[in-house]
């Protein structure tokens, strides 16, 4: 049933109820840290004008194209506000590296173990003959995608979609 028939038939606080409870135990998002390793200006410009471009507020700014539904207006990405314990050694180390002790202390870290806010995963940027784009999620899986499209040209925003790790903080 929804919100404009309840209006329709004097139901108004029905109607209200209905529609804040639908967002009611859901997590916005996601919640993203960045670090570019590689220093390639032209991935953070990409990226940044990517997760920017909703200053519309227009929903629909992607639709029809491959990057529907990846990105959203309440989603976050960090690049220097971030916890302090949550270092570049710590993410080299968990992430291209891949050692399993800073795999676990970055996942607790980005869960909010030392009341810490939650993230859902770690963006980063590697040094490689090829631009690459990881991404470390919460849980630890780590997924990589060269950012380069079939015709051989950068493609950030498409690797950064194909990269991202999954909401997982609980609301």
């Amino acid at each position: 049933m929804n919100a404009t028939f309840l209006r329709q038939f004097g139901l108004a606080p029905l109607a209200a109820l209905c529609m804040s409870s639908a967002f009611a135990g859901s997590v916005s998002g996601p919640y993203l840290i960045w670090f570019n390793f590689a220093g390639d200006r032209d991935a953070d410009t990409a990226i940044h004008n990517f997760t920017h471009a909703f200053d519309d507020d227009d929903p629909r700014h992607f639709a029809g194209t491959p990057l529907e539904g990846c990105w959203n207006p309440d989603a976050r990405l960090m690049i220097r506000e971030y916890p302090a314990a949550i270092t570049p050694a710590l993410v080299r180390a968990a992430v291209m590296r891949r050692e399993a002790p800073a795999s676990k202390r970055l996942s607790k870290l980005l869960t909010g173990d030392g009341g810490y806010d939650n993230y859902d995963g770690v963006i980063v940027i590697v040094h490689s003959p090829k631009p690459t784009v990881m991404s470390f999620s919460a849980r630890g899986r780590i997924k990589a995608r060269v950012a380069v499209d079939e015709s051989g040209v950068a493609d950030w925003p498409a690797a950064f979609c194909d990269v991202l790790p999954p909401i997982s903080r609980k609301p």
